[in-house]
């Protein structure tokens, strides 16, 4: 039982840690060097709201992988991976045009993977809504980032 615990645990956590390994390897300071849009939010904000959503998408992700949907989980790790992707190519590349074609990329995945979602799982989709749309918040951050730097 115990065991049991443990694995939906560490699914639960997944997206969590992944990020968060990912985060020690980046160059925030490069963040700091840019000139910022109007929206811009203050630093603070982003671990904090990305450790919200990273735990509501691993919930999301067991409910999935209870349910053995193969297509619902590949679509999920997909875009998992472009999202792990995005701030390498932001912050350790330094590229605002490499980072906004990804998030690019990143917002289409997501809205496949809801709408999937939706179908099978609304629940789980309402859970993803507010990823979606710190997505497009942070498409909006990224392109005018580009546009200004």
């Amino acid at each position: 039982m115990k065991k049991n615990w443990f694995y939906k645990l560490l699914i639960v956590l997944l997206p969590l840690i992944g990020g968060g390994i990912i985060a020690l390897f980046l160059n925030f300071d490069f963040y700091a060097t840019l000139t910022k849009p109007p929206l811009a939010p203050p630093r603070i904000l982003f671990p904090i709201a990305w450790s919200i959503l990273y735990l509501l998408m691993g919930i999301t992700f067991l409910a999935i992988k209870e349910k053995k949907d193969a297509t619902l989980q590949n679509l999920f790790l997909i875009q998992l991976f472009v999202n792990y992707l995005w701030p390498i190519v932001f912050f350790l590349l330094e590229s605002l045009l490499g980072a906004f074609i990804i998030i690019v990329l990143l917002d289409v995945l997501v809205l496949i993977w809801i709408i999937d979602l939706s179908r099978k799982e609304r629940l789980q989709a309402y859970l993803q809504i507010p990823y979606f749309l710190w997505l497009l918040f942070a498409t909006y951050l990224n392109f005018s980032l580009l546009l200004l730097n």
